[in-house]
């Protein structure tokens, strides 16, 4: 008598990535350290005492931000300050596994297959502007590209900075990646967010290099 049928789940994938310019980690998961946004803070501001007031509102800052992240279930955030030295940027990038997407069992595990469903569930819920939408591809999955520009204050403005002026604004860029992980039904969501909306399709083109130069590796310690 034959045994019993049986099925193995995929390995565990982790996204990776290869940071083109200088990216700061400032939330690392299970290897999470809260030396990260004292020392980018440093290496932003530098290590001068004139400068402490400064280098504490920035701590403040991300650790305000990252915060907010942890409580929405990310992973890891990086914060970009110079796209190659010499031409400084600002942006974060945001990572936020397994956000709780299901699909038909019959769809199956094709990277392509699961994509496609999941394209047409965003077209279904009218919740972004389709026009936007881009398709990537690395090895062993299938991406998807949304953006949206946003008209944001500027942050640490206080009034009393200039008396009777409203706080400035500018046009920020958000652009969410979504991967399907190998092998799975699964998909991983990518955020970046600079304040340097002005130069969209710049740093869009800077964005989809990242993302393009991304892979999947088996993770050696899987949480659970």
């Amino acid at each position: 008598m034959s045994d019993p049928a049986t099925t193995e789940a995929p390995p565990a994938q982790r996204l990776r990535f290869r940071l083109i310019g200088r990216w700061h980690p400032v939330l690392l998961g299970d290897q999470d350290d809260p030396a990260l946004i004292p020392e980018l803070s440093r290496a932003v501001i530098g290590k001068q005492d004139a400068d402490a007031t400064v280098r504490a509102e920035l701590t403040r800052s991300l650790r305000e931000a990252v915060a907010t992240a942890r409580r929405g279930g990310a992973e890891a955030m990086f914060v970009g300050t110079e796209i190659r030295p010499g031409l400084p940027m600002s942006a974060n990038l945001t990572v936020f596994p397994h956000p709780g997407i299901r699909m038909s069992p019959a769809i199956g595990t094709d990277a392509a297959a699961v994509m496609d469903v999941f394209e047409q569930s965003l077209r279904a819920l009218g919740d972004v502007d389709m026009g936007s939408v881009v398709r990537l591809s690395i090895e062993g999955s299938e991406i998807l590209r949304t953006h949206r520009i946003e008209m944001t204050e500027v942050d640490g403005w206080s009034p009393s900075d200039v008396a009777g002026e409203a706080a400035p604004r500018v046009r920020r860029l958000v652009a969410d990646y979504w991967y399907t992980v190998p092998e799975t039904k699964e998909l991983l969501l990518v955020n970046f967010v600079t304040p340097m909306g002005d130069i969209a399709h710049v740093m869009l083109a800077y964005f989809d290099a990242i993302v393009r130069a991304s892979y999947f590796e088996v993770d050696d310690h899987p949480q659970g």
